[in-house]
């Protein structure tokens, strides 16, 4: 919608654009994610998503909040890394109608690669200065 004057028209969906302040999933602070995935699974409820998809994408997130991992070095950003990838990829599947993984399911070799390369990058990083 557009507010010209004391009017409010419709603008058609491809005129919209992203807007500039957008922040990837995987670059959230911890409280950011947090509240935005709180917000989308509310959504999510009141949307017509089939149910086992919404409570998979809700134990997902708790999966994610409640993880050891949270405790470890960088492990916050591993977690947001990891939530992105697999979320973005999960809803991929499940927009092109076929099956979709169990994302409820951690998979743990990923999420300990995902903290290795976070690591190295920031070793490298760390080299530079």
């Amino acid at each position: 919608m557009t507010r010209i004057g004391e009017l409010v028209t419709l603008r058609p969906v491809a005129s919209v654009q992203a807007s500039k302040r957008v922040i990837q999933d995987e670059d959230l602070t911890w409280e950011q994610f947090h509240y935005a995935h709180r917000c989308f699974i509310q959504h999510i409820m009141k949307s017509e998503w089939l149910d086992e998809h919404a409570q998979a994408l809700l134990r997902f997130f708790i999966e994610i909040e409640s993880s050891p991992f949270i405790t470890r070095e960088n492990g916050k950003k591993a977690l947001l890394t990891y939530a992105a990838c697999m979320r973005r990829n999960w809803m991929d599947m499940m927009k092109g109608g076929g099956e979709v993984f169990n994302i409820a399911l951690i998979n743990d070799e990923l999420l300990e690669s995902v903290s290795r390369e976070i690591q190295s990058k920031m070793t490298v990083e760390l080299q530079r200065q």
